[in-house]
């Protein structure tokens, strides 16, 4: 199995198993763009009728180096909530 499909399969048991939360766009409002960089645009946003901010990522290009650098992100993340 190579580090593409790896990756892919990664992701995709992530969102079966509910450790990453997939949300419909649809489901948001108030979207406001608050940053641009490499690899595309942050929004924030508010979940149907939440008063509670989001982050929403949009890709320039969505292929295998960015869903490898989302993945990394996400691990890190993960490793900072769980550490101390």
């Amino acid at each position: 199995m190579n580090n593409t499909i790896s990756t892919k399969y990664c992701v995709e048991e992530a969102i079966s198993k509910k450790i990453i939360k997939y949300y419909k766009y649809d489901n948001f409002n108030n979207i406001e763009e608050i940053g641009i960089g490499n690899f595309g645009r942050v929004f924030r946003a508010n979940y149907k009728n939440s008063q509670h901010y989001l982050a929403l990522k949009s890709f320039f290009n969505f292929n295998e180096f960015t869903l490898e650098k989302i993945v990394r992100e996400l691990t890190a993340d993960v490793r900072q909530m769980t550490a101390g």
